[in-house]
């Protein structure tokens, strides 16, 4: 009989103790419920056990993200911070999307460690899998959505989609990385207005936001035939950045 158990994952995302972890975790640390959880501390096993149970088998837990937990460790002196998450898949024509994790820090790596995919973004080419999970850290941190694209025909990764939260409870900021054999084909736009589904039905937000450096036409072309207008500009020292506003709400 096939396994209906949801993967869960649970990731190390800070400390706020003032002493190192007894058991030596790091953050950035991650692991597989099911697979590695006797790599994890017994003290924080037992304390992710619950949310774990309620999560996998259909429920939430009250003030945070949809199929998200945050905990920390009892230890005082440490307070380890864990996240949980159950990894359920979206779909587009196409494309899987699966939630990001830093399980994924070696296939983001290979992909945002090239300068040609890292070059318009608003972080520098990764040069090293720390760097890497860094990234994803940021990317699914607090209440932001964040997933692996990978394409459906082939399974292969194709890049990174993130609609993060902003100061202002009623927009997402949106950040959107392919790789380079996704380019030309339409994959951006499949992506951006299934986002824009996403964000409306799901997160009840009403106005996704992306910045765009000035040399990217590409994007440019790509957001106006999504809808979304231009409202500003900044220019900084090293480079020019558009910022463009989709109303969907």
């Amino acid at each position: 009989m096939m396994n209906s158990r949801a993967q869960i994952i649970i990731t190390l995302i800070d400390r706020k103790g003032p002493n190192g972890c007894h058991r030596g975790h790091q953050i950035g640390d991650s692991y597989d419920f099911d697979t590695e959880r006797g790599q994890l501390c017994p003290m924080a096993a037992h304390v992710a056990f619950p949310y774990i149970d309620i999560l996998r088998y259909g429920g939430q837990i009250p003030g945070n993200p949809e199929n998200r937990a945050v905990f920390c460790c009892p230890d005082v002196d440490t307070i380890n911070v864990y996240r949980i998450e159950k990894l359920v898949s979206q779909d587009t024509e196409r494309l899987e999307l699966t939630p990001l994790t830093v399980k994924d820090a070696d296939t983001v790596l290979a992909m945002a460690g090239k300068e040609s995919v890292a070059r318009y973004m608003r972080f520098s080419t990764l040069k090293s899998r720390s760097e890497a999970v860094d990234l994803i850290l940021q990317l699914t941190a607090g209440i932001n959505n964040a997933w692996l694209v990978t394409r459906k025909s082939t399974q292969e990764p194709v890049g990174v989609l993130a609609l993060k939260q902003t100061e202002k409870p009623e927009m997402r900021d949106v950040t959107l990385f392919l790789d380079e054999p996704a380019w030309g084909c339409g994959l951006g736009q499949e992506l951006l207005s299934w986002a824009t589904d996403f964000a409306s039905q799901t997160l009840n937000v009403s106005v996704l936001q992306a910045y765009v450096a000035i040399e990217n036409t590409a994007c440019q072309r790509l957001l106006s035939r999504l809808n979304y207008k231009l409202e500003k500009r900044f220019d900084f020292e090293d480079q020019s950045v558009l910022v463009y506003h989709k109303i969907i709400n």
